[in-house]
């Protein structure tokens, strides 16, 4: 058993994606708004994939790391959204975050490290539809995962 003290659970419906790389561009775009837009660095989430986008994912020979990894890389905030933004949340921590580029865009990242994103594949194949679950601050004081072997009876 797991538990993640966590934000409401955000559907991604995609449907049309010919590609496992397009559903997890898809996927990106909801991590980017996990606990505050502007906030990076801090917190953590969890993808929940559906059966029929692992399907695509794995049909293209991405692994479970792979997708793991390319979230992390593929997940960012532009730094433009910065600017219009004085003293919105998030914006005060700006320098301490690092800047990647993101589908030709400067960005900051949003995660600290791909462990950050935990991948898990649940539900039916009844649509193409994922979720993406946030968390806050991560470690002891935010929302960091904590898993509990359930015993036999």
């Amino acid at each position: 058993m797991s538990l993640f003290a966590a934000e409401p659970p955000r559907g991604v419906s995609e449907h049309t994606a010919p590609a496992g790389k397009t559903v997890l561009e898809t996927i990106s775009f909801a991590l980017a708004t996990v606990w505050s837009y502007r906030t990076c660095l801090m917190p953590e989430a969890i993808v929940i994939l559906c059966p029929e986008h692992v399907k695509t994912i794995h049909r293209d020979g991405i692994t479970k790391e792979q997708a793991r990894q390319f979230l992390f890389e593929n997940t960012g905030i532009p730094v433009r959204h910065y600017l219009p933004a004085e003293r919105a949340e998030g914006t005060q921590l700006a320098a301490n975050y690092k800047e990647i580029t993101v589908r030709g865009e400067k960005c900051y990242q949003k995660f600290r490290s791909p462990e950050a994103i935990s991948i898990f594949v649940a539900g039916g194949t009844a649509g193409k539809f994922s979720a993406v679950i946030g968390g806050w601050s991560t470690g002891p004081a935010g929302s960091q995962m904590v898993t509990y072997p359930i015993p036999d009876k």
